[in-house]
């Protein structure tokens, strides 16, 4: 089975700036990305690989749209993307703003999100100025951090922050059913009772 993964925020062609003058995407942030999702999917698996950015050439990327903020984009890729992924990526994403309520169901059961902001390391002061602000739209409502895993898929904490989606069970169709067996127990109860006062009678 091919796994999908959704790369957010980035262009898999053009250039970047860099220290050392302008450089190919292809060949400074691509390869870098396709490392992190082979150490956290494993190498014997299959990928199938998007790129999502707004405000970018549509040769650059497989999606052009800017996923959370426009609204008809988000719910049209919502419908379309559900539980389709096994790890969605936020490159250099405004981790700020993002949804993570709407990363949480592109993602299959169990499935993965990692904060990277290639070229550099998450361990930078900026990215985690962003993602220690309070409540960030609810992230730990969706996800867990993954801390012990690291060691294990040979990834440095400094590199990625890697989380993992939570299953979230649905209480609507619970709360029904205990409403309904409990209106049944009454209804049972006040058929005993009628049978014991007609036995009485007679």
């Amino acid at each position: 089975m091919v796994k999908k993964v959704l790369v957010m925020c980035q262009r898999k062609k053009g250039t970047i700036y860099t220290h050392d003058g302008h450089k190919p995407v292809e060949e400074i942030i691509v390869p870098r990305i396709n490392n992190i999702i082979q150490k956290i999917l494993g190498t014997d698996e299959e990928y199938h690989i998007e790129y999502l950015s707004h405000n970018v050439d549509e040769t650059q990327v497989d999606v052009v749209g800017e996923f959370g903020r426009d609204i008809k984009f988000t719910t049209d890729f919502l419908t379309k993307n559900e539980n389709s992924y096994s790890l969605i990526i936020l490159n250099t994403c405004p981790f700020m703003l993002m949804k993570y309520e709407y990363i949480h169901k592109l993602l299959h059961d169990n499935g993965y999100m990692a904060f990277t902001i290639y070229p550099n390391d998450v361990g930078s002061k900026p990215l985690i100025g962003q993602v220690y602000q309070p409540n960030l739209d609810g992230l730990d409502n969706f996800f867990v951090k993954k801390e012990d895993y690291y060691m294990d898929m040979n990834i440095s904490k400094n590199e990625i922050w890697l989380y993992q989606k939570k299953n979230i069970k649905k209480g609507g169709n619970g709360r029904r059913r205990k409403k309904k067996t409990y209106k049944k127990n009454i209804q049972k109860k006040r058929t005993k009772k009628r049978t014991k006062k007609s036995h009485k009678g007679k």
